[in-house]
């Protein structure tokens, strides 16, 4: 195959093709153009950003780290507050091991007591054998 195969059988055929090349010349023209004047704007360096900008993101970030401080302080604060708790529940425990003890001191006074009084009772009687 050789390209003068390709060559328009008629002259019609021949001005069609012509016809089209300068078509398509002509598109390319004008796109080239249109690309020169965007490109030749102030802004061309710039992203632009259609009305909205990087402000309101920014501002959402800063609301962002304020509320993940506010987060952390919070939970330090918890942790504070739970270490107190604990404190306290280990005096409690501590406070009622001492009133366990206390009790049952008191229970084996009372008992002593109890026998004291019935020995005493015991010796009021008459015909009872003495301790």
């Amino acid at each position: 195959m050789y390209v003068s195969d390709f060559r328009p059988n008629s002259k019609e055929m021949a001005v069609a093709t012509l016809v089209c090349v300068a078509v398509l010349v002509a598109v390319f023209c004008v796109g080239y153009g249109i690309g020169l004047r965007n490109a030749s704007r102030s802004d061309a360096g710039s992203v632009p950003d259609h009305g909205t900008g990087i402000d309101h993101v920014r501002e959402q970030y800063q609301h962002i780290e304020v509320h993940q401080r506010e987060i952390t302080d919070g939970i330090g604060s918890a942790e504070k507050g739970a270490a107190r708790i604990e404190g306290g529940i280990q005096q409690a425990a501590a406070a009622t091991e001492r009133a366990e003890a206390a009790v049952t001191d008191a229970g084996i006074l009372i008992d002593e007591c109890q026998q004291i009084i019935g020995r005493v009772r015991n010796r009021g009687k008459t015909g009872a054998p003495p301790n």
